[in-house]
């Protein structure tokens, strides 16, 4: 039942992004209609961790970080120039809801206490953020590569580079806040019932937060170095992708919770 109803909703957002890429006429451009199914996929996280108990699944960690991707670049594209971010961030959020559907849902065998839905909560709206600031260090790489190639034709439709590096230091701002609160979260828990261990998950997590601190520490000690804060949220971002891979993968303590 829980994979049906998130291929449904992957079914109502893949007209709406096709229609995006493919007609290009203002009708469908309107950021309004993306809105129906992030609405939806928000009370259906509410429902699958509220009613179903299953903060701690793989599948609502991605439907989670799916949603902070879209609603992120709804906010984004009110600047039409930041519409050029829909190549990565509309492909990447319908690929995490389609791997939500399909990954088994595992049953949460963990201790209900308001610190695990806190906990995961916070870590993955924190991953979103990363993601969105990947998105935007990818534009921002792809625009000053154009401009260092001399490639100028229709650079203006495209973000300057100092916009994309204010919003890619914003979103990993956000992020390293959001990671920082949901690890806290995780420990307090962990101790209130003597249960703290160290696997994957855990120990990606916090190999994870030292990144982002370095890169955060970094700007504001030496000033903007847009290129390094660019090439940063890259690489965050892809080991993001392979802690959240191997947790899964290898299991442990944090088997469907990270």
């Amino acid at each position: 039942m829980i994979q049906g109803l998130m291929l449904s909703i992957v079914f109502c957002y893949l007209p709406l992004v096709l229609a995006h890429f493919f007609l290009k006429t203002k009708v469908w451009s309107k950021p309004v209609f993306l809105w129906f199914p992030i609405v939806l996929h928000t009370i259906f996280l509410i429902w699958l961790g509220g009613m179903q108990h299953l903060w701690a699944s793989a599948a609502f960690g991605l439907s989670v970080l799916s949603a902070v991707l879209l609603i992120g670049f709804q906010i984004l594209r009110r600047n039409p120039r930041m519409n050029a971010l829909d190549v990565v961030h509309l492909p990447l959020g319908l690929l995490l809801m389609i791997l939500a559907a399909l990954i088994p849902t595992q049953e949460n065998i963990q201790a209900q206490s308001w610190w695990v839905p806190l906990h995961i909560l916070l870590i993955f709206i924190g991953f979103g953020c990363f993601a969105l600031s990947f998105g935007q260090s990818l534009l921002f790489l792809f625009v000053r590569h154009r401009l260092k190639s001399k490639q100028l034709k229709g650079i203006g439709l495209f973000p300057s580079l100092e916009r994309l590096d204010r919003f890619n230091y914003i979103g990993a701002s956000l992020g390293f806040i959001a990671l920082s609160a949901g690890v806290s979260a995780g420990w307090f828990w962990a101790q209130s019932v003597d249960a703290w261990k160290w696997d994957f998950g855990t120990i990606g997590s916090v190999a994870l937060w030292i990144w982002y601190a370095i890169s955060i520490h970094a700007r504001l000690i030496f000033g903007r170095r847009m290129l390094w804060s660019a090439w940063f949220s890259v690489i965050g971002f892809l080991v993001m992708l392979v802690v959240l891979f191997c947790a899964y993968l290898i299991g442990g303590w944090h088997t469907g919770v990270l």
